[in-house]
């Protein structure tokens, strides 16, 4: 039987963005009155588990469309960092490799368990507020191994006092600007650590755009061999 670890967040009106629209359904038709059920979504295209492309900070970056499916799909190097960071920590390159001292990272799916989605829930203030993110060392040290993308449960970056601008956001920039794409918003990694598996991210084929919700699964791979 194919096993597969389900490493998406609920898609709901949990999963909120400061400054973006609120996740929203809205019933087009019902059962009761149409003998069916249709549903309009509204939501960001970062709100919950979902795929940066380049274009999300880089204007002439790829936009999510374009974006090879093979760039979010490979083995999965898993660095298991809970307990091991205080709020607004930076997570750097030294950390990085005590948690994973033998990883060879060319051409594999970074996959960070911090457990910081699980605990504090993406509604809550504190996600994006007190998170730990990145050192810009440890950023350019993971672009220059190679990596295919990054697999998350905590932002990247530290919150940008008084919203966006222009030069903020610097670990985003690093990553995509490098064409290594981000997986954000991921939550039951601690269910990949010490499993030999397949990172699978699918994000939806919007024309043109910034990025886009996603389902994202880690397939072990001795599973795979039961199918025929």
């Amino acid at each position: 039987m194919l096993k597969i670890i389900d490493l998406s967040y609920p898609q709901d009106e949990t999963a909120i963005i400061p400054g973006h629209p609120k996740f929203a359904l809205t019933s087009v038709t019902t059962h009761e009155q149409h003998g069916r059920r249709n549903t309009a979504l509204t939501s960001s295209m970062h709100a919950g588990s979902h795929v940066d492309s380049p274009f999300h900070f880089v204007p002439d970056g790829i936009p999510i469309d374009q974006v090879p499916l093979e760039r979010l799909f490979g083995t999965i190097e898993f660095f298991d960092l809970r307990g091991k960071l205080q709020p607004r920590e930076q997570i750097t390159v030294e950390l990085m490799k005590q948690a994973n001292p033998d990883a060879d990272l060319k051409d594999k799916v970074v996959m960070v368990c911090t457990e910081w989605l699980d605990k504090n829930g993406h509604g809550a203030k504190a996600y994006f507020e007190e998170n730990p993110h990145y050192h810009p060392d440890t950023a350019k040290w993971l672009v220059g191994q190679g990596i295919k993308c990054m697999a998350l449960d905590c932002p990247v970056d530290a919150m940008t006092p008084g919203g966006p601008r222009h030069g903020d956001a610097p670990i985003h920039r690093i990553f995509l600007g490098a064409g290594v794409l981000l997986v954000e918003n991921l939550c039951n990694l601690k269910q990949v650590k010490g499993v030999d598996a397949y990172f699978c991210a699918m994000p939806l084929k919007l024309v043109g755009q910034d990025g886009a919700l996603t389902r994202a699964v880690a397939i072990v791979k001795s599973s795979l061999l039961t199918i025929s």
